[in-house]
């Protein structure tokens, strides 16, 4: 129940597995955890899920040693039980984007957010058209990513029923932290 952190070694492709971890206590679901790097702050911001929330945080990593340090700001995206969430950052705008599905009604759902370097601050979440699409048991076949060309985030993931088709989901943020669906 721990986000460990690591360091590898360019040159000879070594990895470090640091003596110390980022504790955010029980319940975090290790398949359901995501991290990127914040350019702007320095800082690795982690995206995971518990059995009744998702919840968003940042670490340090130290480069020398892979010691994690400095982690905090626990905020809380969702407070019901998620699943396959997934996490991208837009370095130019600084801003992430996290989306997830929702098990009270297997829709996509997404957040847009910003971080200072110690606190963060969340857009109103968004949900996709349909009901039932997305199911846990799919939690394999999701994927996230952030286009720079294009400026939008997309999130793929296999439908439950109708053939288990590939559905692809972009979003993209209007301005601050106000997210918008370009397509389902």
């Amino acid at each position: 129940n721990y986000i460990v952190g690591m360091v590898t070694n360019s040159s000879d492709n070594s990895l470090t597995v640091g003596s110390t971890y980022v504790d955010y206590g029980s319940n975090l679901q290790a398949d359901a955890a995501d991290l990127v790097y914040d350019t702007n702050n320095n800082k690795y911001v982690l995206l995971w899920e518990t059995s009744s929330a998702l919840k968003v945080s940042y670490a340090t990593v130290n480069s020398s040693n892979g010691n994690a340090g400095g982690e905090g700001g626990v905020t809380n995206l969702t407070s019901y039980h998620t699943f396959d969430a997934q996490l991208q950052y837009d370095p130019t705008n600084q801003v992430f984007v996290a989306a997830w599905g929702s098990n009270s009604d297997n829709r996509v759902k997404a957040r847009a957010f910003t971080f200072n370097g110690s606190a963060f601050t969340s857009g109103t979440e968004i949900a996709s058209a349909y009901t039932g699409e997305v199911q846990e048991r799919t939690a394999s076949d999701v994927d996230m990513y952030y286009n720079p060309d294009a400026n939008d985030f997309g999130f793929g993931y296999r439908e439950n029923g109708n053939g288990y088709k590939f559905r692809l989901v972009r979003f993209q943020v209007s301005s601050g932290t106000t997210l918008i669906a370009v397509s389902y």
